[in-house]
């Protein structure tokens, strides 16, 4: 079993898409890989493995930093079909459901978004201090709102 559960990293590129790193003590997975550059940084500060490399759907835009990154770490590319097959993959010890992903239908639940979608977490601590830091307004929830649309 593994020593920490695994942890999820969001990164921002192309000005509106967001890419994720599913990540433990040793290893990670990325999904919708476009911020190459900060996901190589990320992995090698925290001196963590890439082994997968996948996406939520084929639209370039999802795909367009698998290579770089397989080229760099060495990464295998989980494409849809092999993610649709699967019914769990393990990173870490730990076993990631597949069993209702549909490449078709990338959908979470209101749990999850409030938990990783900055765009319903204005109103959070960690946000509200994200916001301070780049000295953006954020005293009302509108200005919260506002400064979290304009992050880059």
């Amino acid at each position: 079993m593994a020593d920490q559960p695994l942890q999820v990293k969001q990164f921002r590129y192309a000005s509106d898409n967001l890419g994720y790193l599913i990540y433990g003590q040793n290893s990670a997975m990325a999904i919708d890989g476009g911020a190459v550059d900060e996901m190589l940084e990320f992995i090698d500060a925290n001196a963590i493995r890439l082994d997968y490399v996948t996406q939520t759907h084929t639209h370039p835009d999802h795909m367009l930093g698998h290579q770089p990154l397989m080229d760099h770490t060495g990464a295998a590319h989980l494409d849809s079909q092999a993610l649709s097959n699967a019914k769990e993959l393990a990173l870490e010890g730990q076993k990631i459901q597949l069993e209702k992903y549909d490449p078709d239908c990338v959908c979470s639940s209101l749990e999850e978004e409030r938990k990783m979608n900055p765009f319903l977490r204005f109103n959070h601590r960690a946000i509200i201090s994200i916001l301070k830091a780049k000295a953006l307004p954020h005293a009302t929830e509108y200005e919260r709102w506002v400064s979290v649309m304009s992050l880059p």
